[in-house]
């Protein structure tokens, strides 16, 4: 638990600093975009996601997992140079089919040729974004602490700071937020190698490379699926509903991306950790502890967003976006359950039977396309839809890891905080006052205190 926090700190904490600048970048899209741009904005944005997942295809995750199977400089260098060369091919194919898919993908994804100059700043982002996330791996396995957490906030900051200037000043409209992601993945590329240029060579090993690939292959179709998720689900968001409604739900997204920057530190810290413990005796109980944690304290920020939906959708968007006050408690949600499925789904990765993670995310996917086809006709019911995705990849993943571990995960703590979540989303769909909801909330706050104190009395009574 100590060294959970204490990677936490450092890996976490500090870089979430620099990343909740960019979560200031909200109302100055909301009040320079309209609902449909918004929605052109999230078709790029995940697209480049997509194609980010294709290139990067979890290498970099092998490389964690055996970084510290290698004990000299020369081994490391070479497990990290065969994996960047993996990388980089794997980044040269998608780049030529992106390419080659031109029309395709402005047709009939965005639905527009006017939008080549976006779709030309797109095929510069996403493999620059997918070198940066490799190469920032780097200095996490190598105990860099300070150098990374320099090296991500100052390319954090440059990234925010030209957004501000490109979309502000230039007045590029799109093409600046585009610009902006490019600039800052740029600059973390150029400080990432630098940094880690003598782990970096022409040393690529065959016996390495089918290491890496062994590892990672049976996790490809599970993170494709992942990754063809959200476009996907954009895709047919603008067709059945619009792009107005697609502008909406990325609107509330980009409030909930506060706890995409948790995720973001919590990930950073976990699985290097548990890479380096798991093999440890004390590794279940504190495996056990650090996700209870983990899980409460995210529940607790998921009924602020739900408490709170209407007052900050008031603050940080306009009247084109109030209508995503009702759906940031259910997206919430969602976030909640994604990060927890990598806090608990771990088990594959330990076990190294990584097709799990594939079976586990077609499954989710077909519940949460059918859902989405079946009923997906409201901004409420796509967010359901959504969420829907993520709540069966947790349940999947949270059974297989108990079986496999051997671990209980059930805390009335926890649970009780969810049923409150679910209590106060389905409120959020009612036109109530912030008194009434905070009154509400401290009356089931009040409940819930008595029924503890009289189970403790009970049980000293026995």
């Amino acid at each position: 638990m100590k060294d959970f926090f204490k990677h936490l700190s450092v890996y976490g904490i500090l870089p979430v600093v620099g990343k909740f600048i960019g979560f200031f970048l909200i109302p100055i899209y909301a009040r320079i975009f309209n609902a449909a741009e918004f929605g052109y904005l999230e078709l790029f944005v995940s697209l480049v996601m997509l194609l980010t997942f294709a290139i990067n295809l979890e290498f970099y995750t092998a490389i964690g997992r055996y970084f510290n199977d290698y004990r000299s400089k020369l081994g490391q260098k070479t497990l990290i140079s065969s994996g960047l060369f993996i990388t980089l091919l794997s980044a040269f194919i998608v780049v030529l089919l992106y390419w080659f898919f031109k029309p395709i993908i402005l047709n009939e994804y965005v639905g527009s040729l006017s939008y080549s100059w976006e779709f030309l700043l797109a095929g510069i982002w996403f493999p620059i974004s997918a070198i940066s996330t490799y190469l920032s791996v780097i200095p996490r396995y190598r105990k860099r602490s300070k150098k990374y957490v320099i090296y991500t906030s100052i390319s954090i900051f440059i990234r925010v700071i030209s957004t501000i200037f490109y979309v502000l000043v230039l007045k590029l409209g799109l093409s600046g937020v585009l610009l902006g992601h490019i600039t800052g993945a740029t600059l973390s590329t150029i400080l990432y190698y630098y940094d880690s240029r003598e782990y970096i060579g022409f040393s690529v090993n065959i016996k390495v490379l089918k290491k890496i690939l062994k590892f990672s292959l049976p996790i490809i179709p599970g993170l494709l699926i992942i990754g063809t998720w959200r476009p996907i689900f954009n895709y047919l968001v603008k067709i059945h509903l619009s792009v107005e409604a697609l502008g909406t739900f990325g609107f509330a997204l980009r409030i909930i991306s506060i706890l995409a920057i948790l995720q973001a530190a919590i990930n950073l810290t976990w699985k290097p950790l548990v890479f380096d413990s798991f093999k440890k005796k004390n590794f279940i109980i504190n495996f056990k502890n650090i996700s209870s944690f983990i899980s409460v304290f995210l529940l607790y920020i998921c009924l602020g967003f739900s408490i709170l939906s209407n007052e900050l959708i008031q603050l940080l968007g306009t009247d084109d976006f109030l209508s995503a006050a009702s759906v940031l408690g259910i997206l919430s949600l969602n976030w909640y359950f994604n990060i927890m499925s990598g806090i608990r789904g771990i088990a594959p990765f330990l076990n190294e039977n990584t097709k799990i993670t594939s079976y586990v995310q077609l499954i989710a996917l077909i519940f949460g396309l059918v859902f989405l086809l079946l009923f997906g006709n409201s901004l409420v019911a796509i967010s359901i839809a959504f969420t829907i995705f993520n709540f069966v990849k947790y349940i999947l993943l949270y059974i297989y890891s108990s079986y496999i571990l051997n671990v209980s995960f059930f805390s009335i703590h926890e649970s009780v905080l969810l049923v409150l979540n679910i209590v106060f989303v389905s409120l959020s769909f009612y036109n109530m006052t912030l008194i009434i909801r905070l009154g509400i909330f401290c009356c089931i706050a009040f409940a819930f205190i008595l029924l503890i104190i009289n189970n403790k009395k009970l049980l000293l009574a026995k």
